[in-house]
């Protein structure tokens, strides 16, 4: 995951890969990166919930909650775009 200047407090979330993100400055967003695997994996769960500009988390016990946001444009019964955001 490379630095958002663009965007304060907001990056592309990988998927396929797990990130420790800390915010170092209002311009800046630096991410350490690791595969996902066995001892980090990704699980998807279809939740919402409102937060505000920033990093919003959620904990449950021992494991460790991303917050991402998914949306995908449909035309006709193609999915067209799909953004992560």
């Amino acid at each position: 995951m490379s630095k958002d200047q663009g965007n304060p407090g907001f990056s592309v979330y990988d998927p396929f890969k797990s990130s420790l993100c800390v915010s170092v400055s209002s311009r800046e967003l630096q991410c350490s990166m690791w595969p996902v695997g066995v001892l980090h994996p990704v699980q998807a769960q279809l939740e919402r919930f409102e937060a505000g500009p920033g990093c919003a988390a959620r904990e449950g016990g021992a494991k460790e909650t991303h917050v991402i946001s998914v949306v995908c444009l449909f035309m006709g019964t193609d999915l067209e775009k799909c953004s992560i955001i």
